[in-house]
């Protein structure tokens, strides 16, 4: 568009303003725009990855843990809700939740934490059911032998 107006003699520099100005006016998002977070993405493949142990990955420039419960492969954000600890440095159990290492606090697949050992069995109820003690669950599923991941939890 500047080009094009600077290209004619009789156009006023106001009038080449006025136009760039509109330019600034044009929304950023429509419906045409192209969003990172809002695709599937295949992250490892299935047979070669580690089902008894956490598995540090980058998803768009976030970190995420990749587990498997047993039954399914699970996807959160790499940070422990308590402290902000990697939950990758932590360990699957063996009811298939995911332990963090630095508290000992237990997540199961939909995120929730099940158990948090250091506090009084009076309260540790109400603290189980506060949506502040979940982790950032990643929509994830296996398919043609890849795990893929949503780009947003």
């Amino acid at each position: 568009l500047f080009k094009q107006l600077t290209n004619k003699p009789n156009v006023l520099f106001s009038e080449l303003i006025n136009r760039v100005d509109q330019i600034d006016s044009i929304p950023k998002e429509s419906p045409e725009t192209f969003s990172w977070t809002k695709q599937w993405y295949p992250l490892a493949v299935s047979e070669y990855t580690d089902k008894t142990k956490p598995n540090e990955l980058d998803l768009l420039g976030n970190k995420i843990v990749l587990w498997h419960d047993g039954n399914k492969w699970n996807t959160f954000a790499d940070v422990c809700p308590h402290r902000g600890v990697p939950l990758s440095q932590g360990r699957v159990e063996k009811n298939g939740e995911l332990l963090c290492a630095y508290h000992a606090w237990t997540f199961n697949s939909n995120g929730k934490c099940t158990n948090i050992p250091q506090v009084d069995e009076k309260i540790k109820e109400s603290l189980l059911e506060n949506s502040k003690t979940c982790a950032i669950v990643y929509p994830t599923q296996e398919l043609q032998g890849l795990i893929w991941v949503w780009g947003e939890g």
